[in-house]
C-alpha cells in the first residue's frame, strides 16, 4: 500500500515544482527583464550623464535626454545611409531591449509628480477654479488652433493623392472608427498594458500556445484572427503596439482589415468577410478563454519536461504569432478536459486534462530544480504564476524584500518602488469603464500616496516624511559630484524620474521608423510648432495674472503643454511655479488621451489624417499622448515626438533669452 503524503507536504512541493517550472518557461523573458534591460538603461544613462555634463559647461540649460533623442535619431539616420537599412534595423533591434522597455512603462515614470502634489504650497479654492478654467479652456481652444493651422498648411503645401492612398491601406474603415470611437481612450489603456506583458513574452518560449514563422501564408495570419479570444486578442494587441520591420505592408494591411472586423463582433460570431470560416470556439466564455490559456501553457511546460520545447522554440522566430491547426486541436482537447475536470468528473485520467499532441515521455534532464514529477496541480500553478509573472515578482520582492529592509533601516526605495508598480498594474485592471474617465496614472499616485501614508504611520511617521523618502531629488544627475546630496540616498521617485529620461531618448525609435514623413511634412510641422510657441509664451502670463493668478503660477502656464523634462528648465528660468508646471505638463498628456480623440472629432478632423493628429497632439499633450499614440497609430507617433520636441525647444531658446525674460516677468509684477 502506498502511503500518501501529507496535504501540506504535498502542497509544499507542488509550490515549489511550479516555481521552477515558470522559471524555467520563462527564462529568456526574465533573463531580458532583469538582465539585458538594466544593463542598457545604465548605458543609455551613462551617455545621457556624460552629455548633462557637457552641457553644465555651457550657459545653455537644455535636458540631456532631449539632446540624446536627438542625437540617437541622427546617428539612426548616418548609420542607414553608411551601412544600409538591413544591418541599421540590427542595431535598432539591439537598443530597442531597453529603450523598448522604457516607453512601454512609461506612464509609471510620470506618477512621481502626483505623488508629491501634498508637498506643494497650498492654494486657495478661487485660485484653483481660476487654474482649473484657464487650463481646460486653453486646452481646447490651443488643439483647435493648432488644428485647422495644420489643414490650412496642408491645403497650402498639398497632399499627394499616393499619401492619401497609403494611409488608406494602413487604417481601418471610417465605420470601424464610429463604433470604436466611444471605447478608444480605455482600449488604449488596455493596449498599453498588455503591451508591457506582451512584448515580454514574445521572448520566451511560447506561452500560450503561439508560435510563429516567417514562412505562414496569409491564409494562415487570417486564420490566427478567429474568434479565438486568447490567441486572437494576444496576435492584435502585438500587432497595433509593434509592428516590426520583418511584415511586409500586405500582411499589415490584412491583419488591420481582421481587426476592423472582429471589432465590430458585438456577439463573438465570426462575420469575417475576408475568411469566414466557423470555429468551435466562436462563442467561448470568457471563463473557458481563460482555461484554453492555462491549457495553452501547461501544454508548454509539459514540453519543456518531456524536452520538446527547443524543438517548438526553433519555430517561433518570427514576432508575428500565428497558431498551427495542431495547436488548435491541442488547445480546444486540453480545454474540453480542463472543462470536463471542473465540472466534477473526477474518475478521468489525468492525461486528458490539458492533453498535448506529444507523446507521453519522461521528464528530460533540463536543469529544473524539481522535487519528483510535477503533479497536475503543480503545472496549474507554473500556469498561473507565467499568467501574472509581473505581479507575482513584485509582490514577493515588496513583501520579502522591500518591507523587511524599510523596517529595519527606514530606506523605503524598494518598498515605494514595487508597491507604485503594483498600483499601476492595478489601475490597470479596472474595468473599461472605468479607465475610459480615470487614466491609471491617477489610480496608480493616488493608491501609492495611500501605500506611503500607511507604511508611515507604521514605522511612527508623518506622510511628509513618507513623501520625503519618495523622493529625495538625489536622480542619476545628481549622483555624483554634487556635494549637497553627498549623504542621501535616491527614493523611488528619483529612480522613476531617472528612467523616465531614458524613455524621451527611446521616442527617436519611432522618429527613424518614420523619417520618410518627418522629411516630407517637415516645413508643416515647423510652422505651427513655432507660431504656438510663440503664443504660449506671450499670451498664458499676463492673461492668468490679469485674472488673478499669482505671478509665479502665471509663469507655469507658459509650460502647459511641455513634456515635463523640457518644462521643468523652461519654468525655471522664468521663476515659475515647478510643483504647477509638473502637474498640468502630465495632465494635459492625460487628457489629450481620455479625450482628444473627442476634441479632434468634434473638430471635424479626419480619422485618417495622421498628420494633424499626430502634430496636434504632440503640441499640446506631449510625451504622454506620444505613448498612447505608440499603441494607436505608430505613424502619427513619429510625427508627435518630433513636435513636442520641436515646440519645447522654441520655449527653451525664448527662455534662455535674457531680455525677453524680463520683459515676461515684468508682465506679471516680477523684478
Amino acid at each position: 500500500m502506498v502511503m500518501e503524503e501529507h496535504p501540506a507536504k504535498a502542497l509544499a512541493i507542488d509550490a515549489v515544482n511550479a516555481v521552477g517550472l515558470a522559471a524555467r518557461n520563462n527564462f529568456d523573458r526574465l533573463f531580458r527583464s532583469f538582465i539585458l534591460v538594466p544593463v542598457g538603461i545604465i548605458v543609455v544613462l551613462l551617455a545621457l550623464y556624460g552629455v548633462h555634463s557637457a552641457i553644465s559647461l555651457t550657459p545653455v540649460n537644455f535636458p540631456a535626454s532631449v539632446i540624446c533623442m536627438i542625437l540617437l535619431f541622427l546617428i539612426l539616420i548616418l548609420l542607414d545611409a553608411i551601412i544600409g537599412s538591413r544591418r541599421t534595423a540590427t542595431f535598432s533591434k539591439i537598443i530597442d531591449v531597453p529603450l523598448g522597455f522604457s516607453l512601454r512603462w512609461i506612464n509609471t515614470f510620470f506618477t512621481p509628480s502626483f505623488v508629491l502634489l501634498p508637498l506643494s504650497p497650498a492654494v486657495g479654492g478661487a485660485e484653483v477654479g481660476k487654474i482649473a478654467g484657464v487650463f481646460i479652456l486653453g486646452f481646447i481652444v490651443m488643439m483647435a488652433v493648432t488644428a485647422y493651422m495644420l489643414l490650412f498648411l496642408q491645403k497650402i503645401f498639398g497632399t499627394s493623392k499616393r499619401d492619401l492612398v497609403e494611409r488608406a491601406e494602413e487604417v481601418p474603415p471610417a465605420s470601424d472608427f464610429r463604433d470604436r470611437r466611444h471605447s478608444n481612450a480605455a482600449n488604449s489603456v488596455q493596449d498599453l498594458t498588455e503591451a508591457i506583458e506582451l512584448d515580454e513574452l514574445r521572448q520566451s518560449s511560447s506561452i500560450l500556445g503561439v508560435n510563429g514563422s516567417a514562412h505562414h501564408s496569409q491564409q494562415e495570419i487570417l486564420n490566427l484572427e478567429q474568434p479565438e479570444p486568447v490567441a486572437s486578442t494576444f496576435r492584435r494587441q502585438g500587432q497595433k503596439i509593434d509592428i516590426p520591420p520583418s511584415i511586409s505592408q500586405q500582411e499589415v494591411t490584412m491583419n488591420r482589415a481582421v481587426d476592423s472586423e472582429l471589432a465590430s463582433m458585438g456577439d463573438g460570431s465570426s462575420t469575417n468577410s475576408l475568411n469566414p470560416i466557423p470555429t468551435r470556439t466562436s462563442h467561448m466564455s470568457h471563463r473557458q478563454s481563460n482555461d484554453l490559456a492555462r491549457t495553452s501553457t501547461i501544454n508548454s511546460i509539459r514540453r519543456v519536461l518531456t524536452g520538446h520545447s527547443t524543438v517548438h522554440g526553433a519555430r517561433r522566430s518570427s514576432r508575428l504569432g500565428t497558431i498551427t491547426d495542431g495547436d488548435r486541436k491541442s488547445d480546444d482537447s486540453g480545454l474540453q478536459g480542463l472543462s470536463d475536470s471542473t465540472a466534477g468528473h473526477s474518475d478521468r485520467p489525468e492525461s486528458a486534462i490539458g492533453q498535448s499532441t506529444l507523446p507521453p515521455e519522461e521528464p528530460a534532464q533540463t536543469g529544473l530544480l524539481l522535487i519528483g514529477k510535477p503533479s497536475q496541480r503543480a503545472e496549474l500553478f507554473a500556469a498561473k504564476v507565467t499568467q501574472y509573472l509581473d505581479t507575482f515578482l513584485y509582490t514577493t520582492v515588496f513583501f520579502l524584500v522591500g518591507l523587511p529592509i524599510y523596517f529595519t533601516t527606514g530606506y523605503a526605495l524598494i518598498a515605494h518602488a514595487t508597491f507604485t508598480v503594483l498600483m499601476l498594474f492595478l489601475g490597470l485592471r479596472l474595468p473599461a469603464r472605468v479607465r475610459r474617465f480615470i487614466h491609471p496614472i491617477f489610480t496608480c499616485s493616488g493608491f501609492t500616496i495611500l501605500g506611503i501614508y500607511v507604511m508611515s504611520v507604521a514605522y511612527h511617521r508623518s506622510l511628509d516624511w513618507g513623501l520625503h523618502a519618495y523622493s529625495t531629488g538625489r536622480t542619476y544627475l545628481t549622483l555624483f559630484g554634487v556635494e549637497e546630496y553627498k549623504n542621501v540616498l535616491p527614493g523611488a521617485g528619483d529612480l522613476l524620474r531617472t528612467v523616465l529620461d531614458v524613455s524621451i531618448v527611446a521616442l527617436a525609435l519611432p522618429m527613424y521608423r518614420y523619417r520618410g514623413d518627418l522629411k516630407k511634412h517637415f516645413i508643416v510641422i515647423i510652422i505651427p510648432n513655432v507660431v504656438v510657441g510663440l503664443v504660449t509664451f506671450f499670451a498664458y502670463p499676463p492673461l492668468c495674472y490679469a485674472i488673478g493668478i499669482s505671478a509665479e503660477r502665471s509663469l507655469s502656464f507658459i509650460g502647459r503643454s511641455v513634456t515635463l523634462a523640457l518644462a521643468l528648465p523652461v519654468v525655471q528660468s522664468l521663476g515659475g511655479s515647478q510643483s504647477l508646471v509638473a502637474v498640468t505638463a502630465i495632465l494635459s498628456g492625460i487628457i489629450g488621451v481620455l479625450i482628444g480623440s473627442y476634441i479632434l472629432a468634434g473638430l471635424k478632423i479626419r480619422e485618417d489624417d495622421y498628420l494633424t493628429r499626430g502634430i496636434t497632439l504632440g503640441i499640446n499633450s506631449s510625451a504622454v499622448a506620444t505613448a498612447h499614440l505608440l499603441t494607436t497609430d505608430p505613424r502619427a507617433s513619429a510625427l508627435s515626438s518630433l513636435s513636442f520636441v520641436l515646440f519645447g525647444t522654441t520655449l527653451i531658446i525664448l527662455s534662455a533669452i535674457t531680455p525677453i525674460v524680463h520683459v515676461i516677468r515684468h508682465m506679471v509684477g516680477l523684478p
